[in-house]
């Protein structure tokens, strides 16, 4: 319950720029769990390496994806610590 809290409470917080990064063709955003810092465009979700490297240059632990191909989002949140010791 406290990650979908969480989820929204980004979602919300970033709804112009999702909205913005939707109509610009992105496939994808990242933000900080925290919220913290501004989101980053993601041009092709399925390059994960990708995203994991740009969440540990800027040293989030937990970070969250937001899917925005669709007509409703997909979010998740990642913890880069059970990813990387998975």
């Amino acid at each position: 319950m406290v990650i979908t809290k969480i989820l929204s409470k980004i979602e919300k917080q970033f709804a112009n720029e999702i909205s913005l990064a939707k109509a610009n063709g992105y496939e994808a955003v990242l933000i900080s769990a925290d919220g913290e810092y501004d989101l980053l465009n993601i041009e092709d979700i399925e390059d994960r390496d990708y995203m994991f490297d740009v969440a540990q240059q800027f040293g989030w632990d937990k970070f969250i994806i937001i899917d925005i191909r669709g007509l409703v989002n997909k979010s998740k949140l990642i913890n880069l610590t059970l990813v990387t010791a998975a």
